[in-house]
Protein backbone atom coordinates (compact mmCIF):
# COMPACT_ATOMS: atom_id res chain seq x y z
CA UNK A 1 0.00 0.00 0.00
CA UNK A 2 2.92 2.40 0.85
CA UNK A 3 4.87 2.16 -2.44
CA UNK A 4 1.38 1.98 -4.72
CA UNK A 5 0.75 5.68 -2.72
CA UNK A 6 4.10 6.81 -3.62
CA UNK A 7 3.77 5.45 -7.20
CA UNK A 8 0.53 7.81 -7.34
CA UNK A 9 2.41 10.83 -5.61
CA UNK A 10 4.98 10.71 -8.14
CA UNK A 11 2.64 10.12 -11.07
CA UNK A 12 0.78 13.46 -9.63
CA UNK A 13 3.97 15.14 -9.72
CA UNK A 14 4.63 14.19 -12.78
CA UNK A 15 1.92 15.66 -14.31
CA UNK A 16 2.13 18.39 -12.36
CA UNK A 17 5.51 19.94 -13.60
CA UNK A 18 4.36 19.21 -17.34
CA UNK A 19 1.87 21.53 -17.23
CA UNK A 20 3.75 23.97 -14.67
CA UNK A 21 6.30 24.04 -17.12
CA UNK A 22 4.12 26.09 -19.41
CA UNK A 23 3.29 28.85 -16.42
CA UNK A 24 5.46 31.71 -15.72
CA UNK A 25 4.50 33.26 -13.16
CA UNK A 26 6.24 33.69 -9.63
CA UNK A 27 4.02 30.98 -7.60
CA UNK A 28 3.78 28.43 -10.03
CA UNK A 29 7.72 28.99 -10.30
CA UNK A 30 7.79 28.59 -6.35
CA UNK A 31 5.33 25.46 -6.86
CA UNK A 32 7.34 23.70 -10.11
CA UNK A 33 10.35 24.23 -7.40
CA UNK A 34 8.83 22.37 -4.71
CA UNK A 35 7.25 19.92 -6.83
CA UNK A 36 10.69 19.36 -8.11
CA UNK A 37 12.30 18.50 -4.77
CA UNK A 38 9.68 16.24 -3.59
CA UNK A 39 10.78 14.09 -6.69
CA UNK A 40 14.18 13.84 -5.68
CA UNK A 41 13.12 13.00 -2.61
CA UNK A 42 10.97 10.40 -2.96
CA UNK A 43 12.97 8.83 -6.05
CA UNK A 44 14.97 5.67 -5.45
CA UNK A 45 13.37 5.16 -1.81
CA UNK A 46 14.81 1.21 -2.34
CA UNK A 47 18.48 2.27 -2.54
CA UNK A 48 20.75 -0.09 -0.37
CA UNK A 49 22.11 2.82 1.78
CA UNK A 50 20.05 4.35 4.17
CA UNK A 51 19.45 8.08 4.28
CA UNK A 52 17.79 9.94 6.84
CA UNK A 53 14.93 12.77 5.72
CA UNK A 54 17.80 15.79 5.81
CA UNK A 55 20.53 13.95 3.59
CA UNK A 56 17.32 13.45 1.34
CA UNK A 57 16.21 16.84 1.64
CA UNK A 58 19.90 18.41 1.20
CA UNK A 59 20.46 16.49 -1.43
CA UNK A 60 16.98 16.98 -3.63
CA UNK A 61 17.85 20.99 -2.62
CA UNK A 62 21.59 20.89 -3.96
CA UNK A 63 20.10 19.16 -7.49
CA UNK A 64 17.35 21.42 -7.77
CA UNK A 65 18.75 24.72 -7.28
CA UNK A 66 22.49 24.32 -6.08
CA UNK A 67 24.00 26.02 -3.12
CA UNK A 68 21.73 29.08 -2.80
CA UNK A 69 24.71 31.45 -0.93
CA UNK A 70 26.59 33.37 -3.00
CA UNK A 71 30.41 33.95 -3.69
CA UNK A 72 32.22 36.92 -5.49
CA UNK A 73 34.96 35.32 -7.90
CA UNK A 74 37.04 38.15 -9.83
CA UNK A 75 39.68 36.89 -12.28
CA UNK A 76 42.80 39.27 -12.85
CA UNK A 77 45.78 38.87 -15.31
CA UNK A 78 48.82 37.82 -13.83
CA UNK A 79 51.10 36.77 -16.26
CA UNK A 80 51.23 34.32 -19.73
CA UNK A 81 49.92 31.40 -18.08
CA UNK A 82 48.64 32.39 -14.80
CA UNK A 83 45.22 34.47 -13.23
CA UNK A 84 44.79 35.73 -10.28
CA UNK A 85 41.43 35.18 -8.77
CA UNK A 86 39.42 36.56 -5.81
CA UNK A 87 37.24 34.26 -4.59
CA UNK A 88 35.37 35.67 -1.70
CA UNK A 89 38.32 36.14 0.52
CA UNK A 90 41.23 34.77 -0.78
CA UNK A 91 43.68 35.17 -3.48
CA UNK A 92 44.58 32.06 -5.76
CA UNK A 93 46.31 31.72 -8.96
CA UNK A 94 45.08 29.11 -11.37
CA UNK A 95 46.21 28.66 -15.34
CA UNK A 96 44.62 30.57 -17.71
CA UNK A 97 41.69 29.03 -19.41
CA UNK A 98 41.25 25.61 -17.03
CA UNK A 99 37.90 27.04 -14.86
CA UNK A 100 34.66 27.99 -16.29
CA UNK A 101 32.46 30.61 -14.91
CA UNK A 102 31.31 30.14 -11.64
CA UNK A 103 33.27 27.14 -11.17
CA UNK A 104 35.79 28.37 -8.87
CA UNK A 105 33.04 29.57 -6.57
CA UNK A 106 30.97 26.27 -6.75
CA UNK A 107 34.30 24.28 -5.57
CA UNK A 108 35.03 26.85 -2.72
CA UNK A 109 31.25 25.88 -1.55
CA UNK A 110 31.80 22.71 -1.36
CA UNK A 111 34.90 23.08 0.78
CA UNK A 112 33.98 25.44 3.10
CA UNK A 113 30.43 25.89 3.71
CA UNK A 114 29.84 23.68 7.07
CA UNK A 115 27.39 20.58 6.42
CA UNK A 116 24.14 21.67 7.56
CA UNK A 117 24.32 23.46 3.93
CA UNK A 118 26.76 21.25 2.32
CA UNK A 119 26.16 17.40 2.12
CA UNK A 120 30.50 17.29 0.62
CA UNK A 121 31.42 18.81 3.85
CA UNK A 122 35.08 17.76 4.71
CA UNK A 123 34.67 18.03 8.42
CA UNK A 124 31.50 16.66 11.03
CA UNK A 125 31.80 17.65 14.84
CA UNK A 126 33.43 14.19 15.04
CA UNK A 127 35.95 14.08 12.48
CA UNK A 128 38.05 17.59 12.63
CA UNK A 129 41.56 18.80 11.44
CA UNK A 130 43.11 19.67 14.93
CA UNK A 131 45.47 21.97 15.42
CA UNK A 132 49.33 21.15 14.92
CA UNK A 133 47.89 17.99 12.67
CA UNK A 134 49.55 16.77 9.45
CA UNK A 135 47.46 16.48 6.79
CA UNK A 136 47.06 15.01 3.58
CA UNK A 137 45.15 16.70 0.57
CA UNK A 138 44.40 14.17 -1.83
CA UNK A 139 43.40 16.11 -4.99
CA UNK A 140 44.36 19.28 -4.32
CA UNK A 141 43.36 20.91 -8.12
CA UNK A 142 43.04 24.60 -7.30
CA UNK A 143 44.14 24.04 -3.41
CA UNK A 144 41.17 25.60 -1.30
CA UNK A 145 40.83 22.40 0.78
CA UNK A 146 44.93 23.01 1.73
CA UNK A 147 43.58 26.49 2.58
CA UNK A 148 40.88 24.88 5.01
CA UNK A 149 43.41 22.98 6.50
CA UNK A 150 45.72 25.92 6.99
CA UNK A 151 42.99 27.97 8.67
CA UNK A 152 42.37 25.42 11.11
CA UNK A 153 46.44 25.30 12.35
CA UNK A 154 47.30 22.23 10.98
CA UNK A 155 51.33 21.99 11.17
CA UNK A 156 51.93 20.51 7.80
CA UNK A 157 50.13 19.87 4.60
CA UNK A 158 50.81 17.48 1.86
CA UNK A 159 49.29 18.41 -1.27
CA UNK A 160 48.92 15.64 -3.99
CA UNK A 161 47.77 16.57 -7.53
CA UNK A 162 49.01 14.63 -10.43
CA UNK A 163 47.84 17.20 -13.32
CA UNK A 164 50.92 19.03 -14.22
CA UNK A 165 48.78 22.21 -15.25
CA UNK A 166 48.40 23.02 -11.62
CA UNK A 167 51.81 22.44 -10.64
CA UNK A 168 52.82 26.08 -11.05
CA UNK A 169 49.56 27.49 -9.97
CA UNK A 170 49.80 25.90 -6.56
CA UNK A 171 53.22 26.85 -5.71
CA UNK A 172 52.66 30.33 -6.65
CA UNK A 173 49.12 29.80 -4.59
CA UNK A 174 51.23 28.47 -1.80
CA UNK A 175 54.55 30.54 -2.10
CA UNK A 176 55.28 31.66 1.48
CA UNK A 177 53.65 28.04 2.85
CA UNK A 178 55.83 26.27 1.05
CA UNK A 179 58.85 28.41 2.21
CA UNK A 180 58.17 28.08 6.10
CA UNK A 181 57.53 24.20 5.48
CA UNK A 182 53.93 24.18 6.26
CA UNK A 183 53.15 23.11 2.95
CA UNK A 184 54.45 20.63 -0.15
CA UNK A 185 53.14 20.15 -3.34
CA UNK A 186 53.50 16.77 -4.66
CA UNK A 187 53.07 16.54 -8.44
CA UNK A 188 51.85 12.61 -8.10
CA UNK A 189 48.67 11.02 -8.22
CA UNK A 190 47.92 8.54 -5.13
CA UNK A 191 46.89 4.55 -5.88
CA UNK A 192 47.98 1.40 -4.98
CA UNK A 193 51.29 1.60 -6.60
CA UNK A 194 53.81 3.22 -7.51
CA UNK A 195 54.59 4.20 -11.13
CA UNK A 196 52.56 5.76 -14.07
CA UNK A 197 49.01 5.72 -15.08
CA UNK A 198 47.12 7.12 -17.88
CA UNK A 199 45.55 10.32 -16.86
CA UNK A 200 42.28 11.70 -18.74
CA UNK A 201 41.96 16.07 -18.02
CA UNK A 202 39.62 16.51 -21.20
CA UNK A 203 36.20 16.67 -19.92
CA UNK A 204 33.92 19.65 -19.55
CA UNK A 205 35.36 20.80 -16.11
CA UNK A 206 39.22 20.78 -15.37
CA UNK A 207 38.41 19.48 -11.60
CA UNK A 208 37.15 15.88 -12.64
CA UNK A 209 40.37 15.26 -14.47
CA UNK A 210 40.96 11.47 -13.61
CA UNK A 211 42.75 8.29 -14.21
CA UNK A 212 41.98 6.98 -17.24
CA UNK A 213 42.98 3.97 -19.45
CA UNK A 214 42.08 6.14 -22.38
CA UNK A 215 43.55 9.09 -21.04
CA UNK A 216 46.07 11.10 -23.53
CA UNK A 217 48.25 11.62 -20.59
CA UNK A 218 50.74 10.22 -18.24
CA UNK A 219 50.94 10.63 -14.53
CA UNK A 220 53.23 9.72 -11.79
CA UNK A 221 51.78 7.85 -9.05
CA UNK A 222 52.37 6.96 -5.83
CA UNK A 223 50.79 5.00 -2.59
CA UNK A 224 50.50 6.81 0.57
CA UNK A 225 52.54 3.93 1.97
CA UNK A 226 55.62 4.67 -0.08
CA UNK A 227 55.72 8.58 0.33
CA UNK A 228 55.40 7.82 4.43
CA UNK A 229 58.46 5.67 4.07
CA UNK A 230 60.39 7.77 1.89
CA UNK A 231 59.87 10.73 3.65
CA UNK A 232 60.31 9.83 7.09
CA UNK A 233 56.57 11.18 8.17
CA UNK A 234 56.64 10.51 12.00
CA UNK A 235 52.41 10.79 11.26
CA UNK A 236 49.50 11.63 9.49
CA UNK A 237 46.58 12.92 11.67
CA UNK A 238 43.89 13.74 8.54
CA UNK A 239 43.15 12.37 5.17
CA UNK A 240 41.34 14.01 3.37
CA UNK A 241 40.29 12.36 -0.97
CA UNK A 242 38.16 13.64 -3.56
CA UNK A 243 40.43 12.32 -6.42
CA UNK A 244 37.30 11.32 -9.12
CA UNK A 245 37.18 7.33 -7.96
CA UNK A 246 40.58 6.47 -7.47
CA UNK A 247 39.84 7.05 -4.09
CA UNK A 248 39.41 2.75 -3.71
CA UNK A 249 42.98 2.79 -4.87
CA UNK A 250 44.20 5.07 -2.85
CA UNK A 251 43.23 3.44 0.43
CA UNK A 252 44.41 0.57 -0.23
CA UNK A 253 47.58 1.86 -0.95
CA UNK A 254 47.66 3.58 2.81
CA UNK A 255 47.33 0.35 4.45
CA UNK A 256 50.23 0.50 6.78
CA UNK A 257 49.59 4.07 7.34
CA UNK A 258 46.25 3.90 8.60
CA UNK A 259 47.31 0.73 10.83
CA UNK A 260 49.85 3.13 12.14
CA UNK A 261 48.59 5.98 12.64
CA UNK A 262 44.64 5.81 12.33
CA UNK A 263 44.46 9.17 10.51
CA UNK A 264 40.78 10.77 10.82
CA UNK A 265 39.81 10.49 6.83
CA UNK A 266 36.98 12.53 5.01
CA UNK A 267 36.67 10.79 1.49
CA UNK A 268 34.47 11.53 -0.86
CA UNK A 269 32.46 8.55 -2.31
CA UNK A 270 30.13 9.61 -4.88
CA UNK A 271 31.79 8.74 -8.11
CA UNK A 272 30.86 5.13 -8.05
CA UNK A 273 27.81 3.55 -6.43
CA UNK A 274 29.50 0.69 -4.49
CA UNK A 275 32.65 3.12 -3.21
CA UNK A 276 31.25 3.89 0.55
CA UNK A 277 30.80 0.14 1.45
CA UNK A 278 33.72 -0.87 -0.57
CA UNK A 279 35.93 1.35 1.27
CA UNK A 280 33.85 0.95 4.82
CA UNK A 281 35.07 -2.74 4.38
CA UNK A 282 38.64 -2.32 3.84
CA UNK A 283 39.32 0.61 6.57
CA UNK A 284 37.32 -1.97 8.84
CA UNK A 285 39.59 -4.85 7.61
CA UNK A 286 42.30 -2.74 8.42
CA UNK A 287 41.57 -1.65 12.01
CA UNK A 288 38.10 -2.90 13.41
CA UNK A 289 37.75 -0.51 15.73
CA UNK A 290 37.17 2.00 13.47
CA UNK A 291 33.84 4.31 13.48
CA UNK A 292 32.67 4.53 10.07
CA UNK A 293 29.77 6.81 9.21
CA UNK A 294 28.54 7.50 5.39
CA UNK A 295 27.51 11.54 4.80
CA UNK A 296 24.92 13.13 2.27
CA UNK A 297 22.98 11.99 -0.37
CA UNK A 298 23.84 12.15 -3.89
CA UNK A 299 21.53 12.39 -6.48
CA UNK A 300 22.91 13.72 -9.48
CA UNK A 301 23.01 10.01 -10.82
CA UNK A 302 20.77 6.36 -10.04
CA UNK A 303 21.39 4.74 -7.93
CA UNK A 304 21.60 7.30 -5.37
CA UNK A 305 24.75 7.07 -3.08
CA UNK A 306 26.84 8.70 -0.19
CA UNK A 307 28.55 11.87 -0.87
CA UNK A 308 31.12 11.10 1.65
CA UNK A 309 32.56 8.68 4.09
CA UNK A 310 33.92 9.74 7.51
CA UNK A 311 36.32 7.67 9.59
CA UNK A 312 37.54 8.14 13.29
CA UNK A 313 39.04 6.10 15.88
Amino acid sequence: MGFYLIFLIKRIIKKTIFFLKKQNNIFKKKVYYFLRLLKYFFKDLKNEYKFTISDRYLGAKLCVGGYNQQIKENYYDFNEILNKVVVNDLNIYVPKNSFKKGELSYLYKEVFLPIKKNPHAYEMSFVRINPGDVVIDAGSCEGFFTFYALNKYAKKIYAFEPLGLFEESLKKTFFVQIKNGKVSIIKKGLSDKTGTEKFYSDGEYICTAKFDKDGKKLVETITIDNFVIHNNCSKIDFIKMDIENAEVKAIKGAKDTIKKFLPRMSIAVYHDHKNAKEIKRILLEYVPEYKVIFGGCYMYELPYRPYMIYAYV
